[in-house]
C-alpha cells in the first residue's frame, strides 16, 4: 500500500462526512415553513442571480393556489429539473421592497 493514497482517502472520508453535516445545519432555515413569517421575504440579487433573502418566511402553499404556483414555478424548468411551488407568502416583496399584488411563491 502506498502512503500517498492514505492521505487522499482520508481527505475524501472527511469531505464525505463534513458535507452532510453542513447541508443539514444550513438547509433548515432556507426552506418554507408551515405558516407565513411576520416579516415578508424579499427578492434579492447576488452576482446577477435572483433569490429570496429569507426563504423560511414562506408558509405552505394554500391548496387553492397550488396549481397557479406550480405554473409560475414551471417557468424555471430546465431540461434536467422540474420546479414546483413549495412555499407561498401573501406579502412577499420585490427587489425594490414593493409587495407583490398576488403574493409570491418559493420554487423548488
Amino acid at each position: 500500500m502506498k502512503r500517498g493514497n492514505t492521505r487522499g482517502r482520508f481527505s475524501r472520508i472527511v469531505s464525505m462526512l463534513t458535507i452532510p453535516v453542513f447541508l443539514t445545519a444550513c438547509s433548515t432555515p432556507f426552506r418554507p415553513g408551515l405558516v407565513e413569517g411576520a416579516a415578508p421575504p424579499r427578492l434579492i440579487t447576488i452576482d446577477g442571480r435572483a433569490g429570496w433573502d429569507n426563504p423560511g418566511a414562506f408558509g405552505s402553499v394554500p391548496a387553492e393556489l397550488q396549481a397557479t404556483g406550480n405554473e409560475v414555478c414551471s417557468s424555471l424548468n430546465t431540461r434536467w429539473r422540474t420546479y414546483r411551488a413549495t412555499g407561498y407568502h401573501s406579502r412577499a416583496q420585490d427587489v425594490d421592497g414593493n409587495t407583490f399584488p398576488r403574493g409570491a411563491y418559493f420554487c423548488e
